[in-house]
């Protein structure tokens, strides 16, 4: 029985809400993708720009907070005390103390306790010993001890002050103090201001000193959010401020720490402008970066002997800079897929008015798949395109009832033909059985009598008698050949000839052959060469029987072919393949018989047959037999020169290892 089955639903209802929600779908990815697009580079600009800006505000803080300290040291070096006491200054005693070094220290003391900023303030004379220096050091203001003077004559910004004009400062780099005791000293930077010290001449008789804390100015830089980082630089690499404390003033304290080893590619790009923002770079692919470098604000006072090159260096990842973008992101998600929820909803709606009548007509239809053939579809209101489908339908009910009892009958008759080919195959079989029997044991025994009669055991035959019997043996062996040709390939065709495989020696083989063709061979003066391979095993697994009748049969058509010359049998090897060449010198075959010679009841032609005799089934049985052993046979051939059967069939060796070298030499078993 024919079963058809049509499902309209859930499948087509399916395919329509998908249809409608992808139309909405498709506006609605572009405008969010536009969105987060233009909302990104928009946010990604806002903090570029917001960096920069932070980072700038903070060079300007610190710009400003060092131009105070060069407004202070300028006020102090302006005093009166100060310029009297330098006045009284003698080179040639410059530790000398007199009586107006009171109001000198009275000057400094009322400074310092004012600004608690500055670690020390100190005059040097002009070979760079401390005169007097006033230390404010964890809270504790004390004048210096004269022991505990100390000589500045080889920093850089005592040389630089000596050739200062009047209202110019020196501002030496960053460095750690060197007052105190060890555990004082401890990471605590401090920035050298310098000026000349005039007498009331306007002479230069020393240097005054203002050593201000590092941490005063440096507590301004504060990073704006938690994943934020700001570093101040200095221009050799030195990291001056940062959030490791491990990794500053690598140049001070030997440490080897160096922005220039840890961002090379950076290094150049910021020490090589004043300010600016990167997304992402080589060293950092996934930080966002700002830098702007640090001046001074000296206001209208020369600062050109500054030595200050530091750059506010602030990084941040892109993932934090991004979090605004990525919630965006999941607000239009939000709102896209509540959209084709919506959509859905809406989808559901009308493609449920559009399903439910084909699902009445997917209904009708597989109670027509069922078999009900004379059932009619209900009528469909309208002339749209369900209505056509409907009538439609019925046309084609009527058409699949007529078809159906039209390969009902044909089914019928197949039966019954299959049935009468199965009986007319059991006779056959009858048939051949009977055949073997009946035709088969007369032959034999019309063979073996006459084979007493020539022997002489019945009585002397004169020599037309012996002339006869030798007739009636040989057409009585010839015919038995042919009754077993015949049985042979009704055995195959009827697939009851099996393949056994066995160890077998084909040394052994070859000269039971050698043996049996040998006689036809010496019959007709024929060279019979026997040759096989040394790389051949000892032993082989084949059927010995039928491999016995494809060589026998392979050589009784060269002999029957061949007049003059030779016939060859060669056994080879090609790796898992074992070759046997069955060669002659015989007539060779026409190109054009090279299509059918292997057809049953088929030779070259007629002629052929008459002269050499034979049905035309020994090349048919090589065929079938080297196809059933998983072989193959191939001819090659030229006229009046010779043929070449090639068996091809599968090496099966008994043992793995190779068996000594065997030769058949060429024997030449004819008449010569």
């Amino acid at each position: 029985m024919v079963v058809i089955v049509i499902r309209f639903q859930p499948r087509l209802q399916l395919r329509l809400i998908f249809a409608f929600v992808f139309v909405l779908l498709i506006p609605t990815a572009l405008i969010g993708t536009y969105t987060i697009n233009t909302l990104s580079n928009t946010l990604i600009e806002a903090a570029r720009a917001s960096s920069l800006q932070s980072t700038v505000r903070d060079t300007d803080l610190i710009g400003t907070f060092l131009g105070r300290s060069s407004s202070d040291i300028l006020t102090v070096s302006q005093s009166a005390n100060l310029h009297h006491y330098v006045s009284t200054l003698s080179v040639n005693n410059a530790a000398g103390l007199t009586d107006d070094l009171a109001p000198l220290q009275n000057l400094f003391m009322s400074y310092i306790q004012n600004q608690e900023v500055y670690e020390s303030i100190a005059l040097l004379d002009t070979s760079g010993h401390e005169v007097v220096r006033l230390n404010h050091v964890n809270g504790i203001i004390a004048f210096a001890r004269p022991d505990e003077l100390q000589s500045r004559a080889h920093d850089t910004y005592f040389t630089l002050a000596l050739g200062l004009a009047p209202g110019q400062v020196s501002i030496s780099r960053l460095s750690l103090s060197t007052i105190g005791s060890a555990a004082e000293k401890n990471l605590r930077p401090v920035l050298h201001f310098s000026v000349a010290a005039l007498d009331d001449s306007g002479k230069v008789a020393g240097v005054l000193v203002m050593d201000l804390l590092g941490q005063s100015f440096l507590s301004l830089l504060k990073p704006h959010s938690l994943n934020e980082q700001v570093y101040l630089i200095d221009i050799d690499g030195t990291y001056l401020a940062g959030p490791d404390q491990s990794r500053l003033y690598g140049r001070d304290l030997h440490t080897g720490y160096s922005f220039f080893k840890d961002s090379p590619d950076e290094a150049g790009k910021i020490f090589g402008q004043i300010q600016g923002t990167y997304f992402g770079s080589v060293d950092h692919p996934d930080w966002m970066q700002s830098f702007a470098r640090v001046v001074p604000n000296m206001g209208s006072q020369n600062s050109s002997q500054s030595l200050i090159r530091w750059t506010v260096y602030r990084v941040q990842p892109i993932s934090t800079v991004l979090a605004d973008v990525y919630n965006s992101r999941i607000v239009v998600l939000a709102l896209s897929t509540l959209a084709l929820l919506i959509a859905l909803i809406i989808a559901s709606l009308l493609t449920f008015q559009i399903v439910r009548p084909l699902r009445l007509l997917a209904k009708a239809a597989r109670q027509l798949g069922a078999g009900h053939w004379d059932m009619q579809l209900p009528p469909v209101r309208g002339h749209d395109e369900i209505g056509e489908l409907t009538r439609s339908f019925n046309e084609m009910t009527a058409a699949i009832k007529v078809a159906y009892d039209d390969l009902k009958q044909r089914t019928l008759e197949l039966e019954t033909a299959n049935a009468l080919a199965k009986e007319n195959s059991r006779l056959k079989s009858e048939f051949m059985a009977t055949m073997s029997h009946e035709l088969r044991t007369p032959l034999n025994a019309i063979i073996g009598f006459s084979g007493v009669m020539m022997s002489g055991m019945g009585g002397e035959l004169d020599s037309e008698a012996t002339h006869m019997v030798q007739r009636i043996d040989a057409n009585s062996t010839r015919l038995l050949g042919l009754i077993n040709d015949i049985l042979d390939i009704a055995k195959i065709e009827a697939g009851r000839l099996e393949i056994v495989n066995e160890p077998v020696s084909l040394a052994e083989m070859m000269k039971a052959w050698r043996a049996q063709m040998g006689v036809l061979a010496e019959k007709k003066g024929l060279a019979f060469d026997l040759n096989i391979s040394p790389d051949i095993p000892a032993d082989i697994y084949m059927d010995r029987e039928r491999l016995t009748q494809l060589v026998v049969n392979l050589l009784s058509n060269a002999f029957k072919f061949t007049e003059v010359g030779s016939v060859t049998l060669s056994i080879n090897r090609d790796k898992d393949k074992l070759l046997v060449d069955v060669s002659d010198t015989g007539i060779g075959i026409p190109p054009h018989a090279m299509n059918y010679i292997f057809d049953e009841f088929r030779q070259v032609d007629g002629s052929t047959r008459r002269a050499f005799g034979g049905t035309g089934l020994g090349l048919a049985i090589v065929r079938n037999l080297c196809r059933m052993m998983d072989g193959s046979i191939h001819v090659s051939s030229i006229m009046g020169k010779g043929s070449t059967f090639t068996v091809t069939l599968p090496l099966r060796p008994v043992e793995k290892q190779g068996t000594p070298s065997l030769v058949i030499a060429s024997e030449n078993v004819g008449l010569s």
